[in-house]
Order: structure tokens, then C-alpha cells, then sequence
């Protein structure tokens, strides 16, 4: 069940648990698409505004994996706004040679959160098309 919500805002993550407790009764998983480095608190002691940093270790003593997807360039509504240049050049950038799509990202949340990867904790799960292999894209060699 999908819910939109601002992670940084107490009340809106207040809405959202409420939601969930109310239709659902509990929570399973959480899709977190926001980051920030709040440094210095442990998580089950930390103040809501620093909400978005998730440390995997302290979580794995109550069976709560946390893991990360690390996406690429994405086929958004943005994409098609860009320049037919910056968008080639993106894509030749990509070793598989396109962009990932939204469903590629969700595929992988959904892996992660998946009995399929019950041992997975603290990782990152790449998908980017294999941006991230190379030292120098392809329009930048000399």
C-alpha cells in the first residue's frame, strides 16, 4: 500500500502510521526514498527530524533489515524535457545503454523487502544500467 508522505514532517509521518495502524494494523515495510546524514543519535532514541538516517546494525537486533537502492539515471517526466543531446550522451554513458525506469527501482525495493532476501541487511543494491563500473564515461576518454 503505497502512502505519499513527507519524512521530513512529524505530521505527516504521524498520518501516515495512523493510516496504516487503521487499515492495515501494521507496518511490514518502508520504502524511504529520502536521505539525510543526521550524525549523532541512535536510532530508536532519535528526534524525528533526523528520521531519514537509518543505521542497519542497531536495527538487526529486532529483525529489521535495512538496505539501499542506489538508483541511476531514471526515465522520469523530466527526461523528456531534456535536450535530445544531454539525453544521448546520458545514455551512451550507460554500459547497458539506457536509462532505468521507475519499475526497474521498484523492482528492486521489492526484492529487497522480499523473503527472497531475508539475509540482506546494510547493503546497497545498484541499479543504474552499470554507470557506476566505469572510472570514466565513454564521452569523456580521450
Amino acid at each position: 500500500m503505497p502512502i505519499a508522505a513527507d519524512v521530513a514532517c512529524e505530521d505527516d509521518v504521524a498520518r501516515a502510521f495512523e493510516f496504516i495502524g487503521q487499515q492495515v494494523g501494521g507496518l511490514d515495510v518502508l520504502v524511504n526514498n529520502a536521505c539525510h546524514l543526521g550524525l549523532g543519535h541512535r536510532f530508536l532514541d532519535m528526534p524525528i527530524a533526523f528520521f531519514d538516517e537509518v543505521l542497519a546494525v542497531e536495527l538487526a537486533e529486532h529483525q529489521i533489515r535495512v538496505n539501499c537502492v542506489v538508483p541511476g539515471y531514471i526515465h522520469t517526466e523530466r527526461w523528456n524535457t531534456l535536450p535530445e543531446e544531454t539525453k544521448r550522451r546520458r545514455c551512451q554513458n550507460v554500459p547497458l545503454g539506457r536509462e532505468s525506469s521507475p519499475e526497474d527501482t521498484g523492482q528492486a525495493a521489492a526484492f529487497l523487502a522480499s523473503s527472497n532476501a531475508r539475509n540482506i541487511t546494510g547493503s546497497s543494491l545498484l541499479v543504474s544500467g552499470g554507470i557506476d563500473i566505469q572510472l570514466v564515461p565513454p564521452d569523456c576518454a580521450a
